[in-house]
């Protein structure tokens, strides 16, 4: 279990996918659905779909956090949005 451990939520991301073969996605669901499960949230937040709460982390593509994103505000990451978003970009 990772309950109790000093590894931030990114770091145990990483490891699962990286120590333990988990695809990204599988990891990330580890990650955001199941704890919102857990703890009785699933109907508002965990996933995104339209009602619950869009709160949203941008990963860079070996899983660091890039941005995060809170109630639509950009709270961490650049305000630059090609520096933010580069693979969105044109």
């Amino acid at each position: 279990t990772l309950a109790g451990s000093v590894i931030t939520l990114g770091e145990a991301v990483r490891v699962m996918v990286a120590g333990a073969g988990l695809e990204p996605a599988a990891a990330i669901r580890m990650a955001t659905h199941t704890p919102a499960s857990s703890a009785g949230l699933a109907h508002r937040c965990g996933l995104l779909a339209p009602g619950r709460a869009a709160d949203l982390v941008v990963l860079d593509p070996e899983l660091h956090v890039r941005a995060t994103v809170v109630d639509g505000q950009l709270v961490y990451g650049q305000r630059d949005e090609e520096e933010v978003f580069p693979l969105c970009s044109a």
